[in-house]
């Protein structure tokens, strides 16, 4: 019998708890005049030791079948992907035989992928949540009546509760991406990086960071031209030369964008050609377009790390004593 329908469902029941979760932590965290990222950090750190704990790799047995589980992106296409959970890894819960039921993997791994993808979501979006706790409102919104974490790839600056919120919060909106002649290293151009995060994200350590996990290309970018990049400081062009498949890149650029910048815009790098390909061309629109899909939990939980990385790093070096 198929336990697809029972995962969703399950899937389903966790992903409202996590929201849950999510909500009355941020309502409390502000009600003790805790400051957002605080409060973020405190919720990412949560959901992370739920996620480890459901499976632990101590766990030989649902590590095995997670293993599995995780190839589902290799195997099927994006519309059918938790067919692997009636055929591969159903196969491999019967070659272990092991001493709890297979509904009893499918109710873990449900609460597992439900928690972790509810938490990477968050993350990917934390400005918006951090408008609502300035505007110390979770519900109500045009755009979001009842409190929800978005689920959505796209850009933080297209979706309708951010346009609501910073409305709210600040009195404008976004303005419209200019095409003009505009001169290439203008102020207006300026990425406008979050003070907090300013020595940290052009560190050494968060280049060096960049190249170890191949996301940049070790053999192309320069550390000088890589802080000219973060600092906005575009008189020389700086470019930077990815490693990585595009959908990786639109995924740290995203990352880069909802957590420490104020005005990073995506379409003004492909326009000005300063992300280049593993292949060594410029990204086009076209090749973002194709990369915002579904995205393995692999992928995002890379991404994951390296904003828990840069977050380490901007608490270390904003100490009393630095």
């Amino acid at each position: 019998m198929s336990l697809i329908n029972y995962f969703n469902d399950q899937y389903s029941k966790y992903r409202i708890e996590a929201v849950d979760i999510i909500k009355k932590e941020l309502k409390e965290q502000k009600r003790r005049h805790h400051n957002f990222n605080y409060a973020s950090n405190k919720i990412i750190s949560y959901f992370n030791n739920k996620v480890d704990k459901l499976i632990p790799p101590g766990n030989k047995q649902m590590t095995a079948l997670l293993t599995v589980y995780t190839r589902r992106g290799e195997i099927y296409d994006d519309e059918n992907l938790n067919l692997i959970l009636d055929n591969e890894v159903y196969l491999k819960y019967n070659e272990l035989n092991p001493d709890f039921s297979y509904k009893h993997f499918i109710d873990v791994l449900a609460k597992r992928e439900s928690y972790f993808k509810t938490k990477n979501n968050f993350n990917n979006h934390k400005r918006v949540y951090e408008m609502m706790c300035q505007h110390n409102r979770f519900d109500g919104y045009e755009n979001m009546e009842k409190f929800d974490i978005i689920r959505a790839d796209q850009a933080v600056e297209s979706l309708p509760i951010y346009r609501e919120l910073r409305t709210l919060v600040y009195g404008d909106s976004l303005p419209a991406i200019k095409n003009d002649k505009t001169k290439f290293y203008s102020k207006e151009n300026h990425f406008k990086i979050k003070e907090y995060y300013a020595e940290a994200l052009k560190s050494k350590e968060v280049f060096d960071y960049l190249i170890q996990r191949d996301f940049l290309d070790a053999d192309k970018n320069e550390y000088e031209n890589f802080k000219n990049f973060i600092n906005g400081n575009f008189s020389d062009k700086p470019k930077l030369y990815f490693k990585c498949y595009n959908k990786n890149i639109f995924l740290l650029i995203n990352s880069l964008r909802n957590n420490f910048f104020d005005q990073l815009t995506y379409s003004w790098l492909l326009n000005k050609k300063l992300i280049i390909d593993k292949k060594g061309k410029p990204i086009k629109q076209a090749s973002v377009s194709s990369s915002n899909s579904r995205s393995r939990d692999e992928e995002i939980d890379e991404i994951t790390q390296f904003i828990d990385f840069v977050n380490k790093q901007a608490n270390n070096l904003n100490k009393p004593n630095n």
